[in-house]
């Protein structure tokens, strides 16, 4: 029975960690850019959202959560 609840805390925080991930790809994916003039030239540069700070963050969970559910599951 134990197992199974180790088995299920992992599954659900990877579910949780899919989600903000693929949100913020979909907001990435919209993204929005702005011209500059560059002597004769007009250049465009994208511009980033808060979809950036998104992903950051899911990152970050993925690098430090993530890890420790995996050494709870043992």
């Amino acid at each position: 029975m134990l197992e199974n609840l180790k088995k299920l805390r992992l599954e659900h925080a990877v579910l949780l960690l899919a989600i903000p991930t693929v949100s913020a790809l979909l907001l990435i994916a919209e993204k929005e850019s702005v011209a500059f003039m560059i002597g004769d030239r007009v250049v465009l540069f994208p511009v980033i959202t808060s979809a950036f700070w998104v992903l950051i963050m899911t990152l970050t969970l993925l690098l430090f959560i993530l890890p420790i559910a995996v050494i709870e599951y043992r």
